[in-house]
């Protein structure tokens, strides 16, 4: 139901409804915003602000909206002048003296054509605006009385015989005077009142401030500049009315007066010898360049201006030019520098501005959007040369900066150096942008090594970079990552003069391998030709990360070939959940293969490998070997032997992978060649079990080791090696404690003297002896080497671990002395202990929960077993 108001003129207003092109509702908007003071009329430019209509459905005869106002009121004595009750501009002249809306109405009623009334009454009308009657009700609230569309030739896109050039607008001029006292915004909301006008609400029309009224001080932000130097050339800074009127003026016919304080923050002063001035803005009646006047600290400039050089009726403005700082102390001054604008006149808003940031010498490093994930042990780069089906896009990082933090940095005689971490390949890059760099010149110019590693630029112009400005360069990597490179993949800075120390790497991509594999771990003594082990679970990460049309293969991680450690083909199976589809799986050369006769489509697969049976011989030795899962549909960017410090020279700004194509040792890598399960698949353990004793080393525990649930002092403790986030025990207690040697390591001088453990000073290299069976095995430890030898066999240690010398004390990793030992080992967080043949049952001890167990520190994901 419309709302009860008085309609003046409404039974004046009913005519034949003819039809209009149809819309839905209206749109709604004001001409423009304003700042005004305390009880001001809110105009711009001596004009009421308008809220301008623009029908989008027919509006009939009698239709008005109500409009409500807040923070403000309407003005009575406004609504009768010319271009208010009526109309705007031309179309509130009438043409006949005396005549009136009703009159316009009537003409209308009696058969007049629209045209013909708008021609004597409005003159020949060629606006879009549409006539509109204001019926003024209180000072919160006045009704619009529309001008009714229908049967009027107007549409929305100017085409035909409409009456009005463009889309028809009604046009309200709104009689509006702000509160007294009551700063903040004024608003109007509109009800449609049952008409094809949309409601609105909370339309600003203005931002009333107080009675003094109020400045902006702004800087352009590109003149805001880095510099070293201990001075600096201010930028100019702009001092803007919000509201006019706010600098002095006039009172009684005489100006007044007022001053204007620029002052210097922090440990800067003014330069005496070169003073800003204060210049003419917008609006000024008179141009003028004011003198400062310096204060006595030298961090003051003032100015004095009077009401004779702006204009009262318009928004002015005054430029601060020109101008030089020094710093006090060469130390300091450091950072974002600041200048505050303040004055006596109450309406100069007293706000700081940044003018500028004083760095020292040096350059920055950052990336310039999110990091993009890419699938580890993949590469667009075809075996044969050229690129496989594969996107190179999806091996492009994020866009890093390198930029000078002070102008002429950059030693240009001398390369930068762009560096990758070891397992990932730089096979292309992309200079995205440059600024201050002439383009031009750094591609005639310059030089581009590649290494794979590192991507260098060297033999810079001196006209390429700009000595007085700070200098950047915008660059984009393509990269490929070996199957086990997982985690952040970030880029580092060297040379060019800068100190890489001060300059942290930053993160362009995450390395993210395509698939999870979960196994088990199965313990079995040497020589059985047929263990039954745990089933293998394969997950891929996302949608088709398993190639199409390519193989999976899978085997077990040993130097001793697949014949002599390798699965059983009998009643080996595969279950496949999801839309993947798979064909000619078959167990061969113990080896399982299957080929991606389809990807997955719908969602990531799971495949699911059961009825497992692997085989060892007797030349096994003794310890624990992984799963690998590999093949081109797992990894394709694994080659033997590849030459891993291949350089090749690019030019030009880009350099794809495509052209670096037959370049292979940029594509590919021969360390991994699949994907390892968490945890060790197979531990073989020794044949007469000497090795059973149950052995607790708890971390950060010192003088404490746990055998068989009896505690003994050792002058040695368990700890985390920080670089390798790896659990570190002391060899010679623990290895005796699992059985090498059970009663000397009772004691630390019986433990020393032991002859199962022995020490080579010299090659700083721990030996451990024990008896296998009818024979002996050796396994060798040397500090700072990341290898373990286990019957003249070197074997690589997770993690990145290495075995140190802590304290005269010789540690190794806890998993890797329980792998060469072949005993399971097991860690809990809760008491955060390292346990070795965790399911022996020990009086007062408990068999560990294992489907419960945590994380290990260095892996950081719930397994079955944990790491060193």
């Amino acid at each position: 139901m419309k709302k009860k108001v008085a309609l003046l003129l409404a039974a004046a207003m009913t005519i034949s409804a003819l039809p209009m092109t149809a819309f839905a509702s209206s749109t709604n908007s004001v001409t423009k915003t304003v700042s005004v003071t305390e009880g001001e009329i809110v105009q711009s430019n001596g004009s009421l602000l308008s809220l301008n209509i623009i029908p989008k459905d027919d509006i009939e005869s009698g239709d008005s909206i109500v409009i409500d106002i807040d923070n403000g009121k309407f003005a009575y004595d406004f609504v009768d002048k010319d271009g208010v009750r009526y109309n705007l501009l031309d179309m509130a002249q009438w043409n006949v003296d005396g005549n009136t809306w009703s009159d316009f109405m009537r003409d209308i009623q009696a058969g007049s054509t629209y045209k013909a009334a708008f021609t004597k009454y409005l003159f020949n009308h060629d606006s879009k605006e549409l006539p509109y009657y204001i019926n003024y009700i209180n000072p919160s609230e006045i009704e619009v009385v529309l001008c009714p569309t229908t049967g009027l030739s107007l549409d929305s896109d100017n085409s035909g015989a409409q009456l009005t050039n463009g889309k028809p607008t009604y046009i309200i001029n709104l009689p509006i005077v702000s509160e007294d006292s009551d700063e903040g915004d004024i608003t109007v909301s509109i009800d449609s009142n049952d008409t094809a006008i949309s409601n609105s609400s909370s339309i600003t029309i203005a931002s009333v401030t107080g009675n003094d009224g109020s400045t902006t001080a702004s800087v352009y932000s590109k003149d805001v500049l880095t510099f070293s130097s201990s001075t600096y050339k201010v930028p100019d800074i702009t001092i803007k009315e919000d509201v006019k009127d706010t600098f002095p003026g006039y009172s009684y016919g005489n100006a007044e007066t007022g001053v204007i304080k620029v002052k210097v923050n922090g440990s800067y002063e003014w330069d005496p010898n070169d003073l800003p001035v204060l210049q003419d803005g917008l609006n000024c009646t008179k141009s003028f360049s004011l003198a400062g006047e310096l204060s006595a600290n030298g961090s003051y400039v003032t100015y004095q201006v009077d009401g004779s050089m702006f204009d009262p009726t318009k928004i002015s403005s005054v430029i601060v030019t020109g101008g030089s700082i020094i710093v006090d102390d060469d130390d300091k001054g450091y950072g974002d520098v600041t200048v505050t604008v303040s004055g006596s006149s109450a309406g100069v808003t007293n706000e700081t501005v940044t003018v500028g940031k004083r760095e020292d010498y040096g350059f920055s490093l950052e990336a310039t959007e999110a990091a993009p994930s890419i699938f580890a042990g993949r590469t667009p780069i075809d075996y044969d040369g050229g690129l496989n089906d594969l996107d190179q896009d999806d091996f492009k990082t994020a866009i890093f900066r390198f930029s000078e933090t002070s102008p002429d940095t950059w030693l240009t005689s001398r390369k930068v150096e762009f560096t990758v971490p070891e397992g990932v390949k730089i096979i292309g890059y992309d200079v995205d942008d440059t600024e201050k760099i002439n383009e031009s010149g750094l591609e005639g110019k310059f030089k581009i090594s590649n290494t794979g590693s590192s991507l260098r630029i060297e033999a810079l112009g001196d006209n390429v970079v700009n000595k007085d400005k700070v200098s950047s360069i915008d660059i984009a990597l393509y990269v490929t990552a070996e199957a086990t490179y997982t985690g952040d993949i970030t880029v580092s800075a060297s040379g060019a003069g800068l100190d890489a120390d001060k300059l942290s790497p930053v993160t362009i991509a995450t390395a993210v391998s395509p698939i999870s594999v979960e196994a088990g771990t199965t313990f079995t003594n040497i020589g059985y030709q047929k263990v039954e082990t745990k089933d293998i679970v394969i997950k891929e990460a996302a949608t088709a990360a398993l190639m199409e049309d390519e193989y999976v293969v899978i085997k077990m991680d040993t130097v001793y070939g697949d014949n002599e450690l390798g699965f059983s083909a009998e009643d080996a199976e595969i279950e496949v959940d999801g839309d993947i589809e798979i064909k000619d799986f078959k167990v061969n050369s113990g080896a399982i293969k299957f080929k991606v006769e389809h990807e997955s489509y719908g969602g990531p697969s799971t495949l699911t490998l059961k009825n497992m049976v692997v085989g060892t011989t007797r030349s096994i030795p003794y310890g624990s070997y992984d799963l690998l899962v590999g093949g081109d549909a797992v990894v394709n960017n694994y080659l033997d032997n590849v030459d891993q410090s291949s350089t090749v020279s690019c030019t030009g700004l880009k350099t794809e992978p495509e052209e670096l194509s037959d370049e292979k040792d940029f594509g590919f890598f021969d360390t991994d060649e699949g994907i390892k399960a968490s945890n060790p698949y197979i531990t073989v353990k020794t044949e007469t079990g000497t090795l059973d004793a149950r052995v607790e080393v708890p971390v950060d525990e010192p003088g404490k080791i746990v055998i068989d649930g009896q505690s003994y002092e050792m002058d040695a403790k368990a700890y985390i090696q920080e670089s390798s986030d790896s659990i570190m025990v002391p060899v010679r207690f623990v290895a005796l404690a699992i059985g090498v040697d059970s009663e000397a390591a009772q004691s630390t001088d019986t433990a020393d003297n032991s002859s199962k453990i022995l020490w080579d000073a010299n090659a700083k290299e721990c030996t451990v002896l024990y008896a296998a069976g009818n024979g002996m095995k050796i396994v060798k430890f040397r500090a700072d080497s990341p290898e373990m030898t286990i019957d003249g066999t070197p074997v690589t240690m997770a993690n990145g671990v290495v075995s140190e010398i802590v304290d005269g004390r010789m540690y190794v990793p806890f998993r890797a002395l329980g792998q060469a030992l072949g005993v399971e080992v097991y860690w809990d967080e809760a008491s955060r202990t390292g346990i070795y043949n965790p399911d022996k049952v020990v009086s007062g001890t408990a068999v560990a929960d294992k489907s419960a167990e945590t994380a290990t520190p260095e892996q950081g994901v719930e397994e079955t077993t944990a790491a060193e």
